[in-house]
């Protein structure tokens, strides 16, 4: 206790001794490997890394984790080691590493508060009020990484139960119940930790056990060095996992980089030709945040130039996030922030786009910037969208530009408005306006006076993969029309779904790979759904919109955020 208060108040030359000396008392008193010890590491190795001295706090964290993963149920512990762990990390620029750990951090936390007897708000309050460092320091990992979908997730854990099940569409799981996703990357790393993890359970309680004997056997002093030898070698195969999992880790950063900075410009000279053919007024705007600048290349039918503006990542992360937050809470005026992105893209090229006497503006947007709405941006006195036209544009849809429009639209109206709650699944809300929302799209008849496109409807029940894939293969319905619940989890195609009318899932790895899927004769696609065009950490492939225009929709008309309005119920 000592120790800790001189830690507190940065005495940190007259804390580590006593840190040292605790250490050694309990190592003889319960043994190397006793949940106490890996207190006194994890005590000790934040005291090292408040100093910097991250060679010497590595060592004694790695052998923190270890020790806890024999004591799955002491989550506090496992909470406040993994978080010190994941902040040491961080301080190294091992950003990977730093969110796996983190994420793992809040979900020992998650777990904790679904075990508290008092429910109350109140209670669950107080517990929270000592663990926000652990979910601002995640929230905070993720922004400047640029996943700004992932740290809304983390930060709406600290909000009013009501604002975490408004975000996952999900009323029966509540805010004490919800774990944090894993990325493709880090389920790699969990999966390879578990398995090593799995070798070693009950190794380490045995040993304590054998440990408090006053007077062993023979037979159990052997079994007692046959479990420390294991143990070492357990160590041994941490610390070389922990290595091979920062290695892993940065590879897989540098490639995202790589994909992202390394932007096609000849991709670019060639939409030269396809916008003289659109016609004149139409500029393309290509954005590209790297780490201290954001570039803004302008591309017309003549020319293209380059612009910038020096910003660094994570400031322009956190604006993007600012202004996202703004836009979704009533009551509150997008104005001011709006008028900071305006002055970031749209001042810096405001003379280019004057002198093409711009008037359709293509956006395509790399990183977070995709997360914002670019015609509710602000110049002080009226929004971008009172100017120009603002399209999305994606490599995607590049083939389909030049294409004619079709003449005369059907479409095909599929929607879900029952609740559902099974295995496959989990629970979702009944969504009652659904049925109204596609009568007044679809024209079923000649008598219909609601509707205002002729086609059909398929509803509830009669929505399934095999009815979807006949209204895509029968190549009637220029225009598909789906409103439904999206479970997006940011990273993950596997576990990101649409929900259908029968109340299975239509995942999205499926989606993307499937040849009945193909949505060449597609004119015009619109999901009315939650995050159907948000990405994980801004790479554009892995969103629902970006995928079904890579599968051959022309058009895509998609959310940025959970759809939750009178109509929609409570967010889908």
């Amino acid at each position: 206790n000592l120790a800790n208060l001189y830690n507190d108040q940065g005495r940190y030359d007259e804390a580590e001794p006593l840190y040292q000396r605790s250490l050694a008392i309990w190592e003889k008193a319960l043994g190397p490997e006793h949940p106490h010890v890996a207190t006194i590491l994890n005590n000790l190795a934040n005291l090292y890394n408040h100093q910097g001295r991250y060679d010497q706090a590595g060592p004694l964290l790695q052998r923190a984790v270890r020790i806890i993963t024999a004591y799955p149920t002491l989550l506090p512990l496992q909470a406040a080691i993994k978080h010190h762990f994941a902040w040491s990390y961080a301080r190294q620029a091992h950003d990977g590493m730093a969110v796996f750990y983190q994420k793992q951090a809040v979900n020992a936390i998650q777990q904790l508060r679904g075990q508290l007897s008092d429910g109350s708000k109140l209670g669950q309050q107080a517990f929270l009020a000592d663990k926000k460092e652990v979910y601002n320091d995640l929230a905070n990992l993720l922004i400047q990484q640029g996943r700004i979908p992932e740290a809304e997730q983390v930060l709406a854990m600290l909000k009013e139960e009501e604002a975490f099940t408004y975000i996952r569409r999900n009323p029966s799981v509540g805010v004490d119940q919800s774990q944090l996703g894993y990325t493709q990357d880090e389920q790699y790393a969990q999966d390879k930790l578990q398995a090593l993890e799995n070798s070693i359970i009950g190794v380490a309680q045995e040993r304590d056990r054998l440990w408090q004997l006053t007077a062993p056997t023979p037979q159990q002093q052997e079994r007692m060095e046959e479990l420390e030898a294991r143990l070492d070698e357990h160590q041994q195969k941490f610390s070389a996992l922990m290595t091979e999992l920062i290695q892993y880790f940065a590879q897989a950063d540098q490639q995202q980089r790589t994909e992202v900075t390394e932007m096609d410009l000849a991709l670019l000279q060639d939409t030269q030709g396809l916008l003289q053919k659109m016609g004149a007024g139409t500029v393309q705007i290509s954005t590209l945040p790297t780490q201290d600048t954001l570039h803004l290349i302008v591309t017309t039918g003549q020319v293209q130039v380059a612009r910038q503006v020096a910003i660094s990542a994570a400031e322009l992360n956190r604006l993007i996030t600012e202004y996202r937050s703004v836009l979704q809470t009533p009551g509150l005026d997008p104005r001011a922030t709006g008028k900071r992105l305006y002055d970031l893209l749209i001042q810096p090229i405001k003379a280019d786009l004057e002198q093409a006497k711009a008037q359709t503006l293509m956006w395509n947007q790399y990183g977070s910037l995709r997360y914002i709405p670019m015609p509710a941006l602000y110049d002080g006195q009226e929004y971008l969208v009172e100017h120009y036209a603002n399209v999305l544009y994606t490599p995607a849809a590049r083939d389909n530009l030049g294409d004619p429009a079709i003449a005369n639209w059907r479409v095909a109206g599929m929607g879900v408005s029952q609740a559902h709650d099974n295995d496959q699944v989990g629970h979702f809300s009944a969504l009652p306006y659904v049925s109204a929302e596609l009568d007044g799209i679809v024209k079923t008849d000649a008598t219909d006076r609601i509707g205002v496109i002729e086609g059909s409807e398929v509803l509830d029940t009669r929505f399934t993969k095999h009815s979807l894939k006949a209204v895509i293969g029968q190549h009637r319905h220029p225009v598909l029309h789906i409103a439904s619940h999206f479970n997006m989890v940011p990273g993950n195609d596997d576990a990101s779904f649409l929900l259908l009318g029968d109340g299975t899932p239509l995942r999205m790895s499926e989606f993307n790979t499937a040849y009945a899927y193909n949505l060449a004769n597609i004119d015009l696609l619109t999901l009315s759904a939650c995050n159907t065009a948000v990405t994980g950490d801004g790479s554009e492939i892995e969103s629902f919109a970006a995928v079904a225009q890579a599968r051959g929709a022309n058009s895509v008309l998609a959310t940025l955020w959970p759809v939750a309005d009178e109509r929609s119920g409570p967010g889908r």
